[in-house]
């Protein structure tokens, strides 16, 4: 937020586009994203959150930052932008030398990281923390307040059901909403489900249409909004565990993926639509797991279905 902050002031709101990863290793992640992409655009700049995939190793953090810079570039790429400003500090400097000298690393790597590498810059990398500290003890202040005017509108259209009325709404009150109504539900969300409800709730009326969310179902008919909670059965007793062999994870479905069937000669089709060829009930679907190939994220195999193609087991 310092960081942001000092953008928008040092290059004007117009210039500057606040991009918030999602890393979705924790529950609070989407409502965080979303405030910080809120605060931006009230200041005048661009927001954009992205979701990204963490695929689990050794460590886990540095997963989350292969698949954060990725995104990163991937974004600075769509939207021509010359510079990607990341937030390190002295203090990071400092922890990042010591850990490498604790690793036995050469004199290159004392060097630590450099104030610019490509797009990527660091401003505050000679900034000392305690000014931080104080910078952002004024902001968090003037943050919260701002939070607050835009809570005040948008908590109260978290129970509005009629889409023509949330889609009257500025962008950022309207995903706080329906975000609020989602948390309110005790619905497990992310990025990629907030900017999938939003997408229906502006649509055109016609008809029924829903999406699915993990134990949830949220849907429009013409232009009535309903969200309807799955009652999600324990797991039956005895089962044995599922174990994902070498060069394969686990992790539960989501709405987008997509498995490539031999009956289908290859070709992929949505999980969604094969849980319904299939008859899973919903509460199943829900907490269904999917067997990932690491190396391509390829989807496998999935609980409740039949295997993909046999040819992806081999990784041809």
């Amino acid at each position: 937020m310092t960081l942001l902050d000092a953008a928008i002031a040092g290059a004007g709101a117009a210039n500057v586009v606040a991009i918030t990863i999602d890393h979705g290793l924790v529950p609070t992640s989407v409502a965080a994203c979303a405030r910080v992409a809120a605060w931006a655009r009230g200041q005048g700049a661009g927001a954009i959150v992205r979701a990204v995939v963490v695929t689990p190793r050794a460590s886990l953090e540095a997963a989350a930052r292969d698949a954060r810079y990725a995104a990163l570039e991937a974004v600075a790429d769509e939207l021509g932008l010359v510079a990607i400003l990341v937030g390190h500090t002295a203090r990071d400097q400092a922890e990042t030398v010591v850990l490498r000298l604790l690793r036995g690393t050469g004199p290159a790597g004392l060097a630590a990281m450099p104030p610019r590498r490509g797009r990527i810059v660091r401003p505050l990398l000679a900034v000392d923390r305690a000014m931080i500290d104080a910078y952002v003890a004024r902001l968090a202040a003037a943050t919260a307040e701002w939070v607050d005017a835009i809570d005040a509108v948008a908590a109260p259209l978290a129970t509005e059901t009629r889409c023509q009325v949330l889609a009257a709404q500025p962008a950022a009150i309207r995903k706080r909403a329906l975000a609020i109504a989602l948390d309110r539900a005790a619905i497990d969300f992310g990025a990629t489900h907030l900017e999938a409800l939003d997408h229906l709730v502006c649509a055109p009326a016609h008809g029924e249409v829903a999406i699915d969310l993990p134990g949830a179902r949220v849907i429009r008919t013409y232009d009535t909004l309903h969200i309807a909670v799955m009652p999600i059965s324990p797991a039956p007793t005895g089962v044995p565990p599922i174990i994902a062999p070498a060069g394969h994870y686990l992790r539960t479905w989501r709405p987008g993926d997509r498995m490539r069937l031999a009956r289908l000669h290859g070709r992929s089709r949505k999980l969604s639509d094969l849980f319904t060829d299939a008859k899973v009930p919903r509460n199943l679907r829900a907490r269904a797991v999917v067997m990932v190939r690491t190396a391509d994220d390829s989807i496998v195999w999935v609980e409740h279905l039949s295997p993909a193609n046999p040819a992806e087991w081999v990784g041809q």
